[in-house]
């Protein structure tokens, strides 16, 4: 377990696990994880608390020493960036959330930054859709700023029409795929202002500390337990339990009638028929006393397919767009790119 600062809130919180990824429950956005948090945890650490300070200067001195240390570090170059631009997180009492607000001002936006460009080239898909979005609510915030900067400069009657002719003059300076990297970070930023939609219906109950990623979809009688974390854009379907610590990808579809025990974990892409089942003690399906420390781990890999009314016993793996046929009893490992059919299933089709 590592101790890591929010990058938002500054807040002190657990990571337990290798994540790109994390939601925390303090300010309720999404942050990336340092790949090397348990090597410069320390100086990560350091480093946003004097940035949520305003020590911009010294904070950066921070993240210079962790990329002379480990010159591929995609959240060192953003954190450095961010210092930069003196980017610090508010929390807005009338909308309840957290914004940014920019106290150095260079000329370009956050877009253009070297630093958030080389975060970009070195991060994974996960942690780079955070850094767009973060960025494009840094941008926003710098484009607010010039804003009122140019009006303070430039009094005269109408200051809202001076506010858009600076930010058009600015605007019409930069190159054609500057225009169109700027204008994407604008509405990234204006979309971060809003919180990430997802719908669950007024049958069903969420635990506190359930995570659910936005777009997703909860139908009716589900019951989502502590600790489970539910991906983007899942569809969940009705009479679903979930229990902790249960992990789901992205775009994860579970159709009614499913229970996920602890210690299931399904990949990005993985689809569960009706009524298909999960197992997670062994020693209970021998007929003998089962104790929470014999739950044996299942993990379903991108792309998997399981079909209706299948049991999954515990302890086993099913690989990449693997198919799983309706009624199957899965006791083994089912390889990738295949399918498996029958009691007990076995291997009927190889790519």
């Amino acid at each position: 377990m590592v101790v890591y600062r929010c990058m938002i809130c500054g807040c002190v919180k657990y990571i337990k696990e290798d994540l790109p990824v994390e939601t925390c429950k303090n300010c309720g956005m999404e942050t990336t994880v340092p790949q090397d948090l348990e090597e410069h945890g320390d100086l990560y650490n350091e480093a946003t608390y004097l940035r949520q300070k305003g020590d911009f200067e010294k904070a950066q001195s921070f993240y210079d020493k962790i990329l002379k240390i480990n010159p591929e570090a995609a959240d060192a170059y953003f954190g450095r960036g961010m210092c930069r631009y003196g980017v610090r997180y508010k929390k807005s009492p009338q909308m309840e959330t957290w914004r940014p607000e920019c106290q150095v001002m260079p000329e370009t936006p956050f877009c253009e930054d070297p630093d958030y460009l080389n975060a970009l080239e070195l991060s994974g898909r996960e942690a780079r859709a955070v850094f767009e979005w973060i960025a494009g609510q840094v941008s926003f915030a710098w484009q607010k700023e010039m804003n009122r900067n140019y009006h303070k400069e430039n009094r005269e009657e109408d200051g809202d029409e001076l506010s858009i002719t600076g930010s058009f003059l600015f605007f019409c300076r930069l190159d054609e795929g500057r225009q169109r990297r700027f204008m994407a970070s604008l509405r990234a930023g204006a979309k971060a202002n809003q919180k990430k939609p997802f719908f669950v219906h007024k049958s069903s109950y969420v635990d506190d500390d359930a995570q659910i990623g936005g777009g997703t979809r909860i139908g009716h009688f589900c019951h989502i337990q502590k600790g489970a974390r539910i991906g983007r854009n899942c569809v969940i379907g009705q009479n679903v339990h979930i229990a902790c610590n249960v992990k789901l990808g992205n775009d994860v579809e579970i159709q009614d009638n499913v229970s996920l025990y602890e210690g299931v974990e399904l990949e990005d892409g993985v689809f569960c028929g009706a009524s298909c089942v999960f197992a997670n003690g062994r020693g209970r399906l021998l007929g003998q006393p089962g104790e929470r420390e014999e739950y044996k781990e299942t993990l379903v890999k991108r792309g998997a397919s399981i079909g209706a009314n299948a049991t999954v016993i515990c302890g086993n793996m099913i690989g990449e767009y693997a198919v799983v046929t309706p009624g199957s009893v899965v006791t083994e490992n089912v390889p990738g790119y295949s399918v498996v059919a029958g009691i007990p299933a076995k291997v009927v089709q190889k790519a």
